[in-house]
């Protein structure tokens, strides 16, 4: 499943009709406010796009960027979030996101 390009707004991200379809919040990256495609989850506890994570931890910050706070340890360790892929993937099929999504690749 493809989701680059659906954020807080909706598939595309703009518009009228499907396009304007809300996107859970829990779907969302806190750091991207885009669909979560490659959830994993920080020694915080909470769940960011994999991509956008690494890129904060490549800094060397070892503050969580959604509290503010020393993360438990330094650890920089990331879990996959498996149970909120799948159900991000069954969002974007039930709500027909990808055929959405390849108007605008």
């Amino acid at each position: 499943t493809d989701l680059a390009g659906v954020d807080e707004r909706g598939a595309g991200g703009g518009g009228g009709g499907l396009h304007s379809m809300p996107v859970p919040d829990c779907f969302l990256c806190p750091l991207t406010c885009k669909v979560l495609r490659n959830p994993v989850i920080a020694a915080d506890g909470v769940t960011y796009e994999e991509a956008a994570i690494r890129r904060h931890m490549a800094t060397g910050s070892k503050v969580s960027p959604s509290t503010g706070r020393k993360l438990p340890g330094g650890c920089t360790e990331l879990f996959p979030n498996r149970a909120l892929r799948q159900a991000v993937q069954f969002w974007a099929a039930t709500n027909q996101v990808e055929a959405l999504l390849l108007d605008g690749e």
